[in-house]
């Protein structure tokens, strides 16, 4: 798989007031199939990138795709929000439970 040159893989733009998750890779079916799993994802046919709000759910699932596709790589910024997503001391406690929740009930995404 080739990447783009200087362009990571998952970065975080604005959108609006918001944050969102922005995934652009070269077609490969494995990967596709692993980030429809993000919640309210969606799929910009004119840029060919995925994207999803930035938030502590779709954090859990993008982990895993970085996860499981280490040939993706993210941005500086990505992997400061996704640590925050998985720290306590910086997530509400609402995301924390359903982060724990989500880990010993779902098991491996």
């Amino acid at each position: 798989m080739e990447l783009a040159p200087d362009h990571p893989n998952v970065e975080l733009r604005p959108h609006g007031e918001d944050r969102i998750v922005v995934l652009a890779f070269p077609y490969d079916p494995h990967i596709v199939n692993v980030v429809r799993g993000i919640p309210s994802r969606q799929f910009d046919w004119d840029r060919k990138e995925w994207w999803a709000p930035a938030d502590d759910w779709a954090a859990v699932h993008v982990a895993d795709v970085l996860e499981r596709f280490p040939e993706l790589s993210a941005s500086a910024e990505v992997d400061t929000w996704l640590a925050s997503a998985f720290d306590p001391k910086g997530a509400s406690a609402a995301n924390v439970e359903a982060i724990n929740k989500l880990a010993e009930t779902a098991g491996k995404l």
